[in-house]
C-alpha cells in the first residue's frame, strides 16, 4: 500500500485495500492515504468483499457525500454544527441521515427538540456487520424533523464493534442524498492510535470539517489533533466561531 500511494495516483472512489490477518498498525494510515475506504481482512472478510464487488457491478448510482464534523475541543459546537447542517439538507429536500457517534455527549435528539426517539439505536446495530440492505436501514431508525436519525436510545452509551459503523455508513451513503456525522473528537486521539470507529468514519469522509472557537485553547487542540496524524491526507475543513476574546481571526487559526 505504501509503494501505490507513493505514486500519487488521483483520488478514485470505493477503493478497498485487502490484506490478511493480522493487520499491521501502519495498513490503517497507508490505506487512508491511497484514498481507500476500508481495509478489508481475508478470509474474515470475503463475504463483505465478494458482496461489495457484486454490487459495484450492479449499481448505477454513487454514494452520497459523508461529512464528518469534530471539535478542535472540548465545546467547540461540533454537535450543533452537525445537527445544523442535517437541519439545512432537510428543509431544502435532501434526503439525510444524522449519525452520532460521540458516546460521551448528551445525544443529537436534544439538539434536534427530541427527548427520546422511538426506533432503532447502536444499541440494536451492534452485529451489523457486512451489507446491510438501505431499505433495512432507513425503516428501522427514527425519522426526527425529516432527519434520519441514528444515536443511542439507551443508557449507557457503548461504542459499537469494530465493522458495524463502516457497515453503517456505506448502507446511509447508498440510501442518502447527504450523511452527516457527528464524531467525537477523543475517538481520533485515543493513545497512539485513532478508535477503529474513527477511522472507519474518516476513511469514508468526502469532507472533514473542524470546529473551533477563536481562542487559544482550541488553536492548540487543533493542532495537536493534525499532528497526530489522524487527519492526514483528509479534505479538511476549518469553521471559526467567535465570540474572540483575544481578538484572534480566522486566518490566525488556520495558521496556528
Amino acid at each position: 500500500i505504501g509503494q501505490v500511494a507513493a505514486m500519487g495516483l488521483p483520488p478514485r472512489a470505493r477503493v478497498v485495500a485487502v490484506t490478511s490477518a493480522p493487520v499491521p498498525g501502519r495498513v490503517w494510515q497507508e490505506a487512508m492515504a491511497i484514498g481507500a475506504h476500508t481495509v478489508v481482512t481475508l478470509p474474515d472478510g470475503e463475504r463483505w468483499l465478494v458482496e461489495a464487488i457484486a454490487e459495484a457491478a450492479t449499481s448505477s448510482g454513487a454514494a452520497a457525500p459523508i461529512i464528518s464534523v469534530l471539535g478542535a475541543r472540548g465545546g467547540a459546537g461540533a454537535s450543533v454544527l452537525a445537527a445544523g447542517l442535517a437541519r439545512v439538507a432537510a428543509a431544502e429536500g435532501l434526503a439525510v441521515y444524522l449519525v452520532d457517534l460521540d458516546p460521551a455527549g448528551f445525544g443529537l435528539n436534544v439538539l434536534l427538540g427530541v427527548d427520546r426517539v422511538e426506533g432503532n439505536g447502536w444499541d440494536d446495530l451492534s452485529a451489523a456487520v457486512g451489507r446491510i440492505p438501505p431499505r433495512s436501514l432507513r425503516s428501522g431508525l427514527p425519522l426526527v424533523a425529516g432527519i434520519r436519525l441514528l444515536t443511542w436510545t439507551s443508557a449507557p452509551a457503548m461504542l459499537p464493534p469494530d465493522g458495524v459503523v463502516g457497515s453503517v455508513l456505506d448502507s446511509a451513503a447508498r440510501d442518502a442524498d447527504v450523511v452527516v456525522v457527528d464524531l467525537g473528537r477523543w475517538l481520533c486521539a485515543e493513545g497512539a492510535a485513532p478508535r477503529q470507529q474513527a477511522v472507519e468514519v474518516l476513511s469514508r469522509s468526502t469532507q472533514v470539517l473542524i470546529v473551533s472557537p477563536a481562542d487559544v485553547r482550541a488553536a492548540l487542540g487543533a493542532r495537536r489533533m493534525l499532528a497526530s496524524g489522524v487527519l492526514a491526507g483528509l479534505p479538511l475543513g476549518l469553521i471559526v466561531r467567535g465570540p474572540s476574546p483575544g481578538a484572534l481571526s480566522g486566518e490566525d487559526l488556520a495558521e496556528a
